[in-house]
């Protein structure tokens, strides 16, 4: 009997123990079942800016000197002085090259002598001719006699006119032997060293020189924004215009070199444009450190391009622009009024257009495309379509953002 209710003691005992372990152990089972908590992403959220901003039409060009001269010997001799320091800048009319003078001074001298004989054979045939009419009109010559010495009258003339013009080609050639600048401008290195011969048929090119002050600046634009540049042309009332068209035509005025098409004449679209040289050159000075007014525009529209080109004029009083320099060109437009910026950090390019991360009230990042409109000077970019005063978007820790995901947004100072 007693071994007959020992097992089922020991049964229930065991029963009750592993009731109780399932008990204690069930809670944690539980717990472990549940989803774990996953921290959110922090990441920088900020509002869109809404400000006022100055529209541009952004374009690359070149620069070209306003003038540009090739110095050459045009007569022929051995080249004795070197008169100015290679790079330096010269006024117009400023000595250059001496090219060896003896022999063209004496072929002066050999004309003035032809020309004096000459004239002394012309008044020998005028007394002759005199002597001969009052001889005719008593019947002494007859008139072949007075008809030969008219013609001899005549053909003196023509020597003396002829000797005259030799004289004057012996002192042009004599001139030519004191080369001088033709313009204003900056020079380059002579190219031609002292005692070699030079001359039309030898070394014709002494130097050149350039005149940069003012310089010319060309560029092509679209004919979309040659039409805007036009418009916004016809109610500009900028005072920069005026000043700076006084300033160039001055400064041509004082040049006295130019020819009639180059005199400053009214602009034929009254807008001033800034410029800057290639990223790099001269960054003390800023991006856009120039101004400039146009000039000139084409006369036709580039069919393979759809662009034009433009000139414009820049002072340069410094010389601190060269020709031949790669520039950009900023031509402002009509202000746009409560535009909506994002910092550029902000935006990601797709495949076919841009997008920015919008947080929703609920800091639920959401993608949204964008249309952009151009860079602003602090960094900011101007954006046309897709976001409007008022979004949060986010700026950094884009790379931790997922469409549809919960964000947790903080400032920069609270990420620092």
């Amino acid at each position: 009997m007693y071994y007959d209710i020992l097992p089922m003691f020991y049964f229930i005992r065991f029963s009750a123990l592993f009731i109780l372990l399932l008990l204690v152990l069930a809670p944690g089972c539980r717990h472990s079942a549940e989803k774990p908590l996953i921290a959110l992403p922090e990441v920088v959220v900020e509002e869109v800016l809404i400000r006022d901003v100055q529209p541009y039409v952004t374009t690359t060009g070149h620069t070209e000197a306003f003038e540009f001269v090739n110095v050459p010997a045009r007569v022929s001799g051995i080249l004795r002085e070197i008169r100015y320091r290679p790079g330096d800048v010269v006024a117009a009319n400023a000595p250059l090259f001496l090219i060896e003078p003896e022999q063209y001074q004496a072929a002066v001298k050999s004309a003035a002598s032809q020309l004096a004989s000459a004239q002394v054979q012309l008044k020998l045939s005028e007394a002759n001719l005199l002597r001969t009419t009052e001889l005719k009109t008593k019947g002494a010559l007859t008139e072949q006699d007075l008809q030969t010495d008219t013609a001899k009258r005549d053909e003196a003339a023509a020597n003396v006119l002829n000797a005259e013009a030799q004289l004057d080609i012996a002192k042009l050639n004599l001139s030519y032997t004191d080369i001088r600048s033709p313009i204003t401008g900056k020079t380059d290195r002579n190219l031609v060293d002292l005692g070699n011969l030079v001359g039309p048929d030898k070394e014709p090119i002494l130097t050149t020189i350039a005149g940069m002050d003012p310089i010319y600046v060309y560029f092509d634009i679209s004919d979309y924004d040659f039409n805007n540049i036009r418009e916004f042309a016809k109610n500009n009332d900028n005072p920069k215009v005026k000043e700076l068209f006084d300033w160039l035509k001055k400064r041509k005025e004082s040049l006295k070199t130019q020819s009639p098409q180059q005199q400053a004449s009214e602009p034929q679209i009254k807008i001033v444009f800034e410029l800057g040289l290639i990223k790099g050159a001269l960054p003390t000075l800023g991006e856009f450190p120039f101004q400039g007014m146009i000039d000139m525009t084409s006369n036709k529209i580039d069919r393979s391009t759809g662009t034009i080109t433009i000139r414009g004029e820049v002072p340069n009083p410094d010389y601190t622009i060269f020709p031949g320099q790669i520039c950009r060109i900023r031509i402002p437009l009509w202000q746009k009024p409560n535009t909506v910026l994002v910092k550029t950090e902000a935006i990601r390019p797709d495949l076919n257009h841009h997008y920015v991360f919008v947080v929703d009230e609920k800091n639920v990042a959401h993608r949204r495309i964008v249309k952009l409109g151009e860079i602003q000077p602090d960094g900011t970019r101007v954006v046309e379509e897709g976001l409007q005063k008022g979004d949060r978007y986010v700026v950094l820790g884009i790379q931790k953002v997922r469409d549809g995901n919960e964000i947790a947004p903080r400032s920069a100072a609270a990420i620092k």
